[in-house]
């Protein structure tokens, strides 16, 4: 009964807490469109109606009066490593755990119903999540888990080696995660110089996760616990309200400022459990149960310049409140994180645009927070795509950015002869269309 305790345990805890974002902040995605994909930096800008998402005080500042439709999609590529390096023995501690599972639906939608001095919008995005891990053979937090636990319970059976006595097969990880959030609101010019916008965002999200392994034990402790086939599948659901903010200031034609203030977003998620195991309600995975886990507020300022008729460039920086969304110790360790992007863009013609761009992101992650549980990593963004008016009122937007991250060894001491470095990138694709009625 202890090993089925222990290993439903230890899956409940990994499915918890898998993290499956790749931009932004912990869980915040900061490209929800496809013109996001090829430019880092558009809290300022007034070219296109995805800005109802990044700068919806400058909405009223778009070029043509008239009703904005546009649609999109992001593909994006997830390449996720997890290395254990240890001298304990077992050969298969040291084999490297990946993931490579492709995100192919991080769709968008943005309304935008625009006159000269005011505008209503509307969308629909991926605010948060969006993607997935498999890890086929598991994660190295097993043998970590196991290894702890049985040496101790070993000791009082009479001793064993616990790592050469332990095999785990069959080892599986999935884990889901898709925040989508819709929004209405307006915006209203002041004068030329000044605009203000509010609106709301409504954010469902849902989480799936299965987990499964087999455990045979060996030498002294053989046969000391029951093992057989563990699994735990479930989901949790959550939904809830947050306003958004901002205001575009326009000091000269040449110069745009765009802010942005998302408040905090509450999430209560609650518990579905498809597996009706009795002993992961030891951990509140029962039907029903909720916990808090908050989407955190942002502030987000951008500005940016025409160099040249031709020649656009801008900078933004975003603020995530990470400290201040951190009921019941969900965000334990954590430090509020920022993005730092820049982004330059060149005209070659009227119907064609290009944008090179790139970007920072500190998540407020160090080596007390990331674990198997959370592969939260600082990044750095490079991106590139093109703007093609294909015919009057219609455009096309293509970007490609691949995402690298900084290595980091976990902070795992126990057993302390066992260590972790972690490692991921995303190539991610956006392709949309805009038409103006």
């Amino acid at each position: 009964m202890k090993k089925s305790l222990l290993l439903i345990t230890l899956l409940a805890i990994m499915l918890m807490c898998v993290s499956v974002s790749w931009a932004g902040s912990i869980d915040y995605l900061t490209v929800q469109s496809a013109e996001g994909t090829r430019d880092t930096s558009r809290e300022s800008v007034t070219d296109s109606s995805d800005i109802a998402n990044y700068n919806p005080a400058g909405t009223v500042f778009l070029p043509k009066n008239g009703l904005y439709i546009n649609l999109g999609n992001t593909f994006a590529f997830l390449n996720y490593k997890l290395e254990l390096t240890t001298t304990l023995g077992n050969s298969d501690l040291n084999n490297p755990y990946e993931s490579s599972k492709p995100a192919l639906l991080i769709p968008s939608l943005f309304l935008v119903y625009k006159q000269t001095d005011w505008a209503v919008f509307g969308a629909v995005t991926i605010p948060g999540g969006g993607g997935s891990v498999n890890y086929k053979n598991g994660i190295p937090m097993l043998w970590k888990q196991f290894g702890q636990e049985l040496g101790q319970l070993s000791t009082i059976i009479g001793g064993g080696n616990i790592l050469t006595d332990i095999n785990i097969t069959n080892a599986n990880v999935e884990a889901s995660s898709m925040y989508i959030g819709t929004t209405v609101g307006g915006s209203y010019k002041i004068n030329d110089q000044l605009s203000v916008s509010a609106g709301i965002r409504y954010i469902y999200s849902k989480k799936n996760a299965i987990g499964g392994a087999n455990v045979t034990l060996f030498g002294s402790i053989a046969g000391a616990y029951p093992l057989g086939d563990q699994v735990l599948d479930y989901s949790e659901t959550a939904s809830g309200f947050g306003g958004i903010f901002g205001v575009h200031i326009k000091p000269t034609k040449k110069l745009n400022i765009g802010i942005r203030y998302e408040m905090k977003t509450k999430l209560e998620f609650e518990y579905s459990v498809t597996t009706n195991d009795s002993i992961s309600g030891s951990l509140g995975i029962t039907n029903a149960n909720k916990h808090r886990y908050d989407l955190p507020g942002l502030l987000a300022i951008g500005a940016s310049y025409d160099i040249t008729p031709e020649f656009t460039a801008a900078a933004s920086l975003i603020y995530y409140f990470i400290k201040a969304a951190n009921e019941n110790n969900s965000y334990e360790n954590y430090d509020n994180g920022y993005e730092i992007n820049m982004s330059f863009g060149y005209t070659l013609s009227p119907e064609l645009k290009l944008t090179i761009s790139g970007g920072i992101s500190k998540k407020g992650s160090n080596e007390k927070t990331i674990s198997d549980l959370a592969v939260v990593l600082d990044s750095l963004y490079f991106a590139g795509g093109a703007a093609w008016l294909i015919m009057p009122d219609m455009t096309i937007n293509f970007g490609v950015a691949l995402t690298t991250y900084s290595e980091l060894t976990g902070d795992n001491t126990i057993p302390a002869a066992m260590f972790e470095k972690f490692d991921r990138s995303v190539l991610s694709i956006g392709l949309g269309v805009e038409y103006r009625i």
